[in-house]
């Protein structure tokens, strides 16, 4: 085979999938973002201890306005879009198209993988805001979150 071939077959190959994981500082949990070259949908999961009661990754550069999807036990595990309109009002969002729990357990761990539309992504890179929380909450009402951050990543 012709070396530019190689080449070509070699660059295809990198990027057949893309994907970023992170472990935040001071968070017992890792992210994962995996997002296929010609698919429309990004998975996203969250593993943690199993003392964590939620997680969430939203999309921006502060919590406000990320419009989070939250993670939640509430017998078994619940995926839901929150609104966060301010730092401390959130709420369910009414738009909850093209959102998939696809895997989910909460024995001997948290675990929670998710579908989103890809559409939710810039090109290059997105700013992600993420939170977890150890404590439980109520119904579909988050407590507040233990740890929180952002995180650059380029899928």
């Amino acid at each position: 085979m012709k070396m530019w071939k190689r080449i070509i077959l070699l660059f295809l190959l990198f990027q057949v999938v893309k994907s970023s994981s992170f472990s935040p500082p001071g968070s017992d949990c890792t992210f994962t973002l995996i997002k296929p070259l010609l698919s429309s949908t990004v998975t996203c999961s969250c593993a943690c201890s199993s003392d964590t009661e939620w997680c969430a990754l939203g999309f921006g550069i502060v919590m406000s306005n990320s419009n989070p999807m939250v993670a939640y036990k509430n017998n078994g595990v619940c995926l839901k879009r929150y609104e966060t309109p301010a730092y401390d009002n959130t709420f369910q969002s009414s738009n909850q198209n093209g959102l998939t729990l696809t895997n989910s357990n909460t024995n001997g761990e948290f675990y929670a993988q998710w579908t989103c539309p890809a559409s939710l992504f810039s090109l290059l890179s997105t700013s992600m805001t993420w939170a977890t929380s150890k404590t439980p909450t109520v119904g579909d009402n988050l407590s507040p979150h233990d740890y929180s951050g952002t995180k650059t990543v380029i899928l």
